[in-house]
């Protein structure tokens, strides 16, 4: 009984010692959340390689051309704001493409939803959220810095409340990344095609 009992403690004591080494032991980074979201409407094209955990968001290409600083940052999602004010990187895809090329080793046609929206949200967020601007905003080779700082000094209220709710996450950059298929589309304003895409995604959930 006496050697049962020892051999009881012993157990007991091994088991705490395994334990208080778990606890002890240095723990692993979480890993890097990233997140899909198609911009709507000529992202639909992406979903048939994305899988069904896919966001949705609409920086529309419309208030891009005609400036609409303050229509791009009121259209943006809560959910996409959530994610990145929480760190996750979020990719925007995005396969539209009214022809326009852009100049480089190989011409690609990058919608302007990513080439002119993503780049003054990022910047807006940034500055709402009190975070250093690593680099400085550009437009086709230009720098827009001093716009920018315009747009923001006169960003309406409501919307100025609407980004800083985030800014208690402490986020700590504003993680957006562009995708876009160099040769754009070709199915610009087919409403069949992209109700199709979509009924053939959702078939495969």
């Amino acid at each position: 009984a006496l050697r049962s009992s020892i051999t009881a403690m012993r157990r007991r004591r091994i088991i705490a010692v395994a334990l208080l080494a778990t606890s002890v032991a240095p723990l692993a980074p979480p890993a890097k959340r990233r997140l899909n979201f198609i911009n709507l409407t000529n992202g639909i094209e992406a979903l048939p390689v994305l899988d069904h955990a896919t966001n949705i968001c609409r920086i529309q290409s419309s208030r891009c051309e005609a400036n609409d600083f303050y229509g791009v940052l009121q259209d943006l999602d809560h959910n996409l704001l959530f994610h990145l004010a929480t760190g996750a990187e979020c990719r925007i895809y995005d396969y539209g493409s009214r022809g326009t090329r852009w100049p480089g080793e190989t011409e690609q046609k990058i919608p302007r939803a990513i080439w002119w929206g993503l780049v003054w949200v990022r910047y807006a967020l940034e500055d709402v959220w009190k975070i250093p601007h690593d680099d400085t905003p550009t437009l086709r080779g230009y720098n827009v810095e001093t716009l920018f700082r315009e747009k923001l000094g006169r960003l309406p209220k409501p919307i100025y409340k609407k980004l800083k709710y985030y800014r208690k996450f402490s986020p700590a950059k504003v993680d957006l990344v562009g995708c876009y298929f160099v040769e754009g589309t070709v199915n610009d304003g087919r409403d069949d095609v992209y109700a199709e895409i979509v009924d053939e995604w959702l078939a495969d959930a």
